[in-house]
């Protein structure tokens, strides 16, 4: 998806991502691609849900230019799902981009962010929640890279565990 220059939308863009296999065996690959252009202001709302057993590899890659502010949603269900997922994302100057992170369930999930703020004032915002039962597990690894001058990061996660499920979290910034 390529968000051209210029470009502030009131409404959300919306990509619901609804898996019906029924197939034990399903191995699916996702790859989402976002150019977003200068002087931007958009939000993004990837809903996933998959009810069934299935194996997921997806990759997200999202590069912002200059200028743009991006809020970043993703919001999963995937009780008998197991998921790898690693999202990078590129942010130039003065932009930002507010990540918001609400898995409800996941058989075993493991999430990576990596994070490149590339110039001067840049800013990463990373807000998750998992709401997890049963046996559920997740694992949030977060590595964000600060490679230029007044750049901002900031990391919050809450995790609501019952049953034997398990959340973990790991942040690092490298400055």
């Amino acid at each position: 998806i390529h968000i051209k220059d210029d470009t502030i939308l009131k409404e959300p863009i919306y990509i619901n991502n609804v898996i019906k296999q029924n197939d034990n065996k399903t191995f699916l690959n996702c790859r989402y691609l976002f150019s977003i252009g200068k002087n931007v202001s958009i939000k993004i709302i990837i809903k996933d849900i998959n009810l069934n057993i299935a194996y997921l590899n997806t990759v997200y890659e999202v590069f912002v230019n200059d200028s743009s502010n991006i809020d970043f949603v993703i919001e999963s269900e995937k009780p008998k799902t197991t998921q790898i997922i690693n999202y990078s994302c590129d942010i130039k100057e003065n932009s930002s981009l507010n990540m918001f992170d609400i898995s409800l369930s996941g058989k075993l999930i493991k999430n990576n962010y990596f994070i490149n703020l590339k110039a001067k004032n840049s800013t990463f915002n990373y807000n998750g929640i998992n709401l997890l039962n049963n046996n559920n597990h997740i694992d949030n690894y977060i590595e964000i890279n600060h490679k230029n001058k007044n750049t901002n990061s900031n990391t919050n996660q809450k995790n609501i565990l019952d049953g034997h499920s398990k959340g973990v979290f790991y942040s690092k910034a490298i400055i």
